[in-house]
């Protein structure tokens, strides 16, 4: 017990003694204290204020570096609306006369386009980057109402910017889009493009699995790069691949660049693709009718994915008249030496009774005749005809041997009507010639074995 009241004793001793210590002391190291953490806050505060100032100060280098772009783009485009071909020439520059020949071309080409349309050039920069020395400007015009969008290099020598050749490296960072069945790869000057294509074509590869009854939907990957030397082709058609070439290389619509020729170009190419994945790339011979009917299918995809008429009138009357599941079952019976006789296969109504549309698949049958009276194949080109008629025999060599061509065979109307053996027969309308210069015919096709075949 003695010991515990010692130990007790000892702390009590000692928290007296600290309880005791000189308060002046004790304000003199809280003051040092303060002053230290005082200093240290100084220190910091100027270095980010120093920071600070850095930045901004470097910021404004940036916002006048692109002020000054902007100006040079505008005093170009200015040179080029009212005619000042020497400001404009003054503005380019290479280490070879090739640019300048160039630019010369393009300055003639203003000159002649401000004559034949309505032409706005707006000197309005839609976007910039600069990186060093480097520029970039996408610059829009309108011509005829519509804004189109060009992408213009510079190089900031010492007396400013200068246009220079196209740097293709130098078109902005990496990026990437996925969403469902899709893959995007594109650089910064191609996001618009690649919004685009990414609203759109998801919904092809769907709508075209479900026409074709495709397994599954397939993975697509696009790359879209500026430098491939053609508008799109296949890096791995297996897989899926696929590059395009920047609208904006040559020049794209500013409001869209995934443009009507563009989605034309590239739905065609899809529809291709899906038509070789269900029949497993087949080959169809020429001259015979699998080649319009596999011709005709993929021209009612794009039909489906980007809403215009493709003058796919065959199977749009299947799909009228039948359904949609038809088309599939259709392509299903392709071979590489078949005739018109599978639609036989899939249509349930006898085809002279069908109400199909004929009109296109005897617009080409017209061109292939053409094309079989050119090339000298007769028993092809006769196979093309009802020669149960000797007068229609007769003059069908007529034709043959005389080289007699229909220029531009299109045909236009069809009526249904029976011929004088009893046979289903079509009438045709057949619009010969060009569009200011044509002349209206009139042919006739039999049903043979379930095969129209020309009666006149």
């Amino acid at each position: 017990m003695g010991r515990i009241r010692l130990e007790w004793d000892i702390e009590t001793q000692k928290i007296e003694k600290s309880d005791s210590e000189d308060p002046q002391t004790k304000w003199a190291r809280r003051r040092n204290l303060l002053r230290l953490f005082l200093l240290i806050a100084i220190i910091l505060g100027i270095a980010v204020g120093g920071i600070l100032f850095v930045q901004n100060r470097l910021d404004e280098v940036d916002r006048e570096l692109d002020q000054l772009l902007r100006d040079t783009v505008q005093a170009e485009v200015a040179a080029i609306r009212i005619g000042d071909f020497d400001t404009f020439i003054n503005l380019q520059r290479s280490a070879t006369d090739e640019w300048l020949n160039t630019q010369q071309l393009i300055y003639q080409n203003y000159e002649q386009l401000k004559v034949n349309n309505d032409v706005k050039l707006t000197g309005n920069v839609l976007a910039t980057e600069i990186e060093g020395q480097r520029g970039r400007a996408i610059v829009e015009e309108i011509i005829d109402g519509v804004p189109y969008a060009h992408v213009w290099f510079y190089w900031r020598y010492t007396d400013g910017w200068r246009h220079v050749p196209p740097d293709l490296t130098f078109w902005g960072e990496d990026k990437v889009i996925e969403s469902e069945n899709i893959q995007i790869r594109y650089r910064t000057v191609d996001e618009l493009f690649a919004e685009q294509i990414n609203d759109a074509v998801p919904n092809w590869l769907i709508r075209g699995c479900e026409i074709l009854q495709c397994p599954q939907t397939p993975q697509l990957t696009i790359e879209i790069v500026p430098d491939t030397p053609e508008p799109i082709i296949w890096v791995d058609e297996l897989n899926w691949l696929i590059r395009l070439q920047s609208p904006y290389v040559t020049g794209a619509r500013a409001d869209s660049p995934f443009d009507i020729q563009r989605q034309i170009l590239f739905a065609n190419t899809i529809a291709e693709r899906l038509m070789n994945q269900q029949t497993n790339y087949m080959a169809v011979n020429s001259p015979h009718d699998v080649v319009h009917l596999q011709q005709a299918v993929v021209g009612y995809l794009v039909e489906q994915f980007i809403q215009i008429d493709t003058n796919s009138l065959l199977m749009e009357s299947i799909v009228t008249q039948y359904g949609e599941d038809k088309i599939s079952q259709l392509v299903s019976l392709f071979a590489p030496t078949a005739d018109m006789t599978i639609i036989q296969q899939v249509v349930p109504a006898p085809l002279g009774q069908a109400n199909l549309d004929w009109r296109d698949f005897i617009t080409w049958r017209l061109s292939l005749e053409n094309n079989l009276i050119t090339s000298r194949s007769e028993a092809e080109w006769l196979n093309l005809y009802d020669t149960s008629d000797e007068t229609v025999r007769i003059e069908a060599y007529n034709r043959y041997t005389n080289g007699i061509l229909m220029e531009q065979p299109i045909a236009i109307d069809q009526q249904v009507q029976t011929s004088a053996s009893g046979l289903p027969q079509l009438r045709f309308t057949i619009r010969v010639g060009t569009e200011n210069t044509f002349r209206d015919d009139i042919v006739l096709f039999n049903l043979i074995n379930n095969i129209w075949k020309r009666a006149s």
